[in-house]
């Protein structure tokens, strides 16, 4: 999710000409490299647009988001997340947690 938003936030798919061009996802704590075709299915895809706005929508009006991590491994991605959606309550969900 947070992927989908820095993308539409930077708009970097617009400048990336082919579908197997790497590019780096803006505004991750950590460097991210992926490519245009790993990510067509949440952006571009064709029938896609209905379960995307859905999705979106669903996640715009919740109080907070259920997680499948360990805080204390991507806590740098959660405080990120955090920070694009003004979400307060990230709740994960680990094998330890």
């Amino acid at each position: 999710m947070l992927c989908y938003l820095l993308l539409e936030k930077s708009q970097v798919l617009k400048t990336i000409a082919g579908d197997f061009d790497p590019f780096l996802i803006h505004g991750l704590p950590e460097p991210v490299e992926a490519i245009k075709a790993q990510v067509a299915l949440w952006t571009d895809t064709p029938g896609w647009e209905k379960i995307r706005e859905d999705f979106l929508a669903a996640e715009e009006s919740a109080r907070s988001i259920l997680t499948n991590t360990f805080e204390e491994l991507e806590l740098s991605v959660l405080e990120k997340y955090r920070e694009e959606t003004g979400k307060k309550q990230v709740q994960r969900n680990g094998i330890c947690g």
